[in-house]
């Protein structure tokens, strides 16, 4: 004779707990950031940012017409850091113009660009 599988009412119970403790063990997604990215001192250049991964490099790169200089900054724990670009002036009036920091994890950002009453 063949035994019959033994359901009782707790079974349902039983797997919704293993499902929610397989559910809890697994890694959350990291929570989004607002990651931010601004001039700190304009001569010499100065780039700082926030809101990156802890302990991340960082490269940062500045194009000032067809001029394109690059640094390379590490964060700290809070995920900020201070790029120089030693003997660097900012152009404001120079287009294009971009200030960009991108992360070894792959975040981004774009610093706002300054606003300069330039001659046309």
């Amino acid at each position: 004779m063949r035994s019959q599988p033994v359901v009782t009412s707790r079974s349902p119970v039983v797997s919704l707990a293993i499902a929610t403790a397989i559910l809890a063990a697994a890694p959350a997604a990291p929570a989004a950031r607002a990651r931010h990215l601004q001039v700190v001192r304009s001569w010499p250049l100065q780039v700082g940012g926030s809101g990156f991964y802890a302990h991340e490099r960082v490269v940062v790169t500045v194009r000032m017409g067809s001029r394109v200089r690059t640094a390379r900054a590490h964060t700290g724990a809070g995920g900020a850091f201070t790029a120089r670009f030693p003997g660097t002036r900012l152009d404001a009036c120079a287009l294009p113009l971009s200030i960009t920091a991108r992360g070894t994890r792959g975040d981004a950002a774009r610093a706002p660009r300054p606003v300069r009453d330039c001659a046309s």
